[in-house]
């Protein structure tokens, strides 16, 4: 199971999407990163570090899709 955040960077403004997976580790085809949907990641073309425990995150992000 997991989500799909749908980002836009609020550093570079890039649109991309990231994989989070739940249960067994899943790696990200976008950025390679194996993380669960609370855990920060990272825009894949400048680098800043999003977390989507921050209050801001749903102002640039959304959850576009579950999976199981």
């Amino acid at each position: 199971m997991g989500i799909i955040y749908d980002v836009v960077c609020p550093s570079c403004g890039r649109r991309f999407e990231h994989l989070a997976g739940l249960g067994m580790m899943y790696a990200c085809v976008g950025c390679g990163e194996e993380s669960a949907p609370s855990q920060p990641f990272f825009c894949p073309h400048c680098a800043k570090k999003i977390d989507p425990k921050e209050p801001s995150f749903e102002s640039y992000a959304s959850a576009s899709s579950l999976w199981e």
